[in-house]
């Protein structure tokens, strides 16, 4: 755990019951401190309701036993001085669209659409800088990269830090 890097924006991916699937979420990194600790940003359905999303963001420990354990984390970007701008994120997170139907990417909201959705917002809000993935179709890419993360990072049966490679074509484990 100790390759996650201060002040930056991770991808998350936990095991589900269904088997090559992902429950997937956002997660910071503090600017100090073990940076096991952060801050956890996610999705859910309320009380199993589909099309009913809630957003919620709250400190997570990586290291701490879940039901649903995190199996892989692909750094997306840095994020300067995540502490200062947390109250900004978070407002940004907030206002991601979280409605049954996602018309950017073309496909039912989930948690997964949600992330993507987020990753469009907080480049187009100046907090990470996707470059050349900044659009719909480069973000797709990412996705294509994190799930290949998460597929390996299951067949290895360890948890896993991933850097993206250059533009979003292939990923690399860190450390």
């Amino acid at each position: 755990m100790n390759t996650l890097t201060p002040s930056t924006l991770y991808i998350l991916l936990q095991s589900r019951p269904t088997p090559s699937t992902f429950h997937w979420s956002l997660y910071t990194t503090n600017t100090h401190g073990p940076l096991t600790r952060g801050t956890k940003h996610v999705l859910t359905d309320e009380k199993g309701r589909r099309r009913n999303w809630s957003y919620n963001s709250a400190s997570a420990n990586l290291l701490e036993c879940q039901s649903q354990p995190v199996i892989a984390a692909v750094k997306v970007g840095v994020i300067d001085d995540v502490e200062m701008l947390r109250g900004a994120l978070e407002e940004c997170l907030g206002s991601v669209p979280r409605t049954g139907y996602s018309s950017r990417f073309r496909e039912e909201m989930s948690c997964r659409v949600w992330v993507k959705e987020a990753l469009w917002g907080l480049d187009q809000g100046g907090f990470i800088d996707l470059g050349d993935r900044g659009n719909v179709s480069g973000i797709q890419g990412v996705e294509r990269e994190v799930i290949r993360a998460g597929l390996v990072a299951m067949w290895r049966g360890v948890f896993g830090v991933y850097d993206l490679g250059d533009e979003g074509v292939g990923v690399r484990e860190v450390g």
